[in-house]
C-alpha cells in the first residue's frame, strides 16, 4: 500500500478527554444512544472541518444521514459551504463495505487509501473518517479482525484519523479494563489506553487529562472513547 507524507504535527480531535492527536491515530469509541453519538461526533467533524481536514462520516442505526446533516448545521458555521465544495461525505455505513450481499473488506481497505491521496491532492491537510460497525453481523466479526489489522498497519502511513464507532451492548462485557482489553484484542488490537500517546507528547499530559476528565464521563456506561494501540 503506497504511503504518503506524514509529519508529526498533532490534530485537534475536538474531543475533549483525547485531546490532540497524530496523523496515523485509530482509536475508538463505545455508544449506547444517538445521543452519545452526537455529543461526540459532532466536535469531532467540526474540529476536521475548521482545521482544513476532508471529511468522511459513515452512519448507522440509531443515527440517519440526515440526522447527522442537521446536528453539524447548527454546529457549524457555513456548513453549507463545506458540503457544495465537498469537504464532508455523510454516508450509510454499511454500503462502504459491503459489495451486493458480501463483505468487500480489501476494496474498503484500498478506497482509504485513494481517499486519503485524493485529499492531498486537493490540498486538504488530510482524511478524517469515523465509521459505524452497528450494521455488523456477528459471523462477520472475524473478518472485520482481519480488516482492522490491516488497517491498523497501513494508516500509520497515511494523513488519516480513524475513528470507529462500536455499540457498546453487542459487547456484553463487564466495564472492567482486563475483560474489555480481552474482547478488544478479538477484534485485532494489541492493547487499550486511555487516550493516544504520542512522542512529543507535553511533560504532566497526562496528569492533566486526569484532572480534565469529566465526572459524567467517568461515571457513565456511554462516550467511552479510547485509543487503539499498533
Amino acid at each position: 500500500m503506497a504511503t504518503q507524507p506524514v509529519d508529526a504535527q498533532l490534530r485537534k480531535t475536538g474531543i475533549g478527554v483525547v485531546g490532540d492527536v497524530p496523523w496515523g491515530t485509530h482509536f475508538f469509541m463505545f455508544y449506547e444512544t444517538k445521543q452519545d453519538l452526537l455529543d461526540t461526533l459532532v466536535p469531532y467533524f467540526k474540529a476536521g472541518l475548521e482545521t482544513g481536514e476532508l471529511c468522511l462520516w459513515l452512519v448507522s442505526e440509531p443515527l440517519t444521514e440526515e440526522e447527522a446533516r442537521n446536528a453539524l448545521r447548527q454546529a457549524v458555521p457555513e456548513f453549507g459551504r463545506y458540503v457544495a465544495d465537498r469537504s464532508i461525505e455523510i454516508l450509510g455505513g454499511r454500503r462502504f463495505y459491503v459489495s451486493g450481499d458480501n463483505l468487500d473488506l480489501q476494496r474498503a481497505i484500498r478506497t482509504w487509501a485513494e481517499k486519503t491521496a485524493s485529499a492531498l491532492t486537493r490540498g486538504y491537510a488530510g482524511l478524517r473518517v469515523s465509521a459505524s460497525t452497528a450494521w455488523l453481523e456477528r459471523k462477520d466479526w472475524n473478518a472485520f479482525s482481519d480488516y482492522e489489522s490491516e488497517l491498523n498497519n497501513s494508516i500509520r502511513n497515511w494523513r488519516m484519523t480513524d475513528l470507529c464507532q462500536w455499540l457498546w451492548e453487542e459487547f456484553q462485557v463487564s466495564i472492567a479494563r482486563q475483560t474489555l482489553s480481552r474482547e478488544l484484542r478479538t477484534l485485532g488490537y494489541r492493547k487499550l489506553t486511555a487516550r493516544p500517546r504520542h512522542h512529543a507528547q507535553a511533560e504532566g499530559a497526562i496528569e492533566h487529562f486526569k484532572k480534565a476528565f469529566p465526572p459524567s464521563w467517568q461515571k457513565s456506561h456511554g462516550r467511552r472513547v479510547s485509543s487503539l494501540a499498533r
